[in-house]
């Protein structure tokens, strides 16, 4: 029953999700076809005559509206992913459509974790979507400009981009561990998000206010144990500086992050299951 819950749950928001995505791989397509490179800047064309012009300053015109675009387009992505996220648990638990699904048979833990999950799928879909709008800008960039020098700074900057935000330098048996901790945290975000809703829906006013009242809160908690233990947990998008030597560290950070997410994930079924109150 968890799958059938969660095909319902993806069709929702991605349908318009989806559509985004495209458009965002399309226009990494165009800028990767029209960004101009050094051995690139004079092409001939063809008419009465041979005449050589300048398109350097063209195509750079489109090139960087293109990933002027596709910065816009992505900031939409995650700023839809999110509101979807926020508006499918609590119209579908905690509002008026609670009414019905709480008559399915169906246990609460399995509307807890069918929003869960498919939540997860829809951020990893956009990170994924990202990554191959890069990928594919480069592609074409490559296979059109065939200049060696500005394809290596082409890959240079993305290679400097993706070092500063996923750095590291530990044993190569550790990112196996940094890539569960990124899939936890994750699962953590949107278990926090859930569970200050759930907790937000026990006011009898302003509900959504007490929501970001309650996300804060949980915030703060969660700040003050990492502090107290010492251990930091990674952050979406954003993995942990950690030292050749911190296979503890890292494994402690896990630990942490799994533990956050039980909290979060305990809290919020109890509430639905105990202390539901529908908008």
């Amino acid at each position: 029953m968890l799958i059938k819950l969660m095909k319902y749950d993806l069709k929702y928001m991605l349908r318009s999700l989806l559509p985004l995505y495209l458009v965002m791989i399309v226009l990494g397509v165009l800028a990767g076809a029209f960004f101009p490179g050094e051995g690139a800047i004079e092409e001939r064309i063809y008419g009465s005559g041979n005449v050589s012009v300048t398109a350097g300053s063209g195509f750079a015109v489109i090139a960087t509206a293109a990933i002027i675009a596709v910065t816009v387009i992505a900031i939409a992505v995650a700023i839809v992913t999110a509101m979807s996220v926020i508006h499918r648990f609590n119209r579908n638990l905690l509002g008026n459509e609670g009414y019905l699904s709480f008559t399915l048979p169906v246990t609460v833990s399995e509307h807890f974790f069918s929003k869960a999950f498919s939540s997860m799928i829809v951020v990893i879909l956009g990170y994924a979507a990202g990554a191959v709008t890069f990928l594919l800008m480069g592609a074409i960039y490559t296979v059109r400009v065939g200049d060696a020098a500005s394809v290596h700074e082409f890959w240079r900057l993305g290679r400097d981009i993706f070092s500063d935000v996923f750095y590291y330098d530990g044993p190569a048996g550790n990112i196996v561990l940094m890539i569960l901790a990124a899939v936890v945290s994750i699962y953590q975000l949107i278990a926090q998000v859930f569970c200050a809703s759930a907790i937000g829906s026990q006011a009898r006013e302003r509900k959504g206010f007490m929501g970001v009242l309650a996300f804060i809160g949980l915030a703060i908690a969660e700040a003050v144990v990492t502090s107290l233990t010492g251990l930091s947990a990674s952050g979406i998008g954003m993995l942990i500086y950690f030292q050749p030597d911190g296979t503890t560290m890292l494994a402690g950070s896990l630990a942490l992050n799994c533990a956050f997410a039980a909290a979060y994930s305990a809290g919020t079924i109890w509430l639905l299951k105990n202390r539901l109150n529908l908008q």
